[in-house]
């Protein structure tokens, strides 16, 4: 099958890659950047006064919270005809 497949693609430089890609996720370098999570966020908007963008954020997030509860509603109206 690899003979077959050299006819085609550089297997031995595919092989090559694959390993090069193996040894920089074990040496750490290769990993991806950490996302914030929500914690993170508030904590970050926490270091501003409260009647700056935290302020702003938390309208944000009620707004947000109200959207998902009224899509709940939407998608289960069914249930309740």
């Amino acid at each position: 099958m690899k003979r077959m497949s050299e006819f085609y693609f550089d297997v031995n430089k595919w092989e090559e890659d694959i390993a090069q890609q193996h040894e920089q996720e074990e040496s750490g370098s290769g990993k991806k950047r950490k996302r914030p999570t929500k914690k993170d966020l508030v904590s970050a908007f926490n270091r501003f006064d409260s009647d700056g963008p935290l302020n702003d954020f938390l309208c944000f997030q009620e707004r947000f919270k109200e959207q998902k509860r009224l899509k709940k509603i939407a998608k289960t109206a069914w249930l309740r005809t």
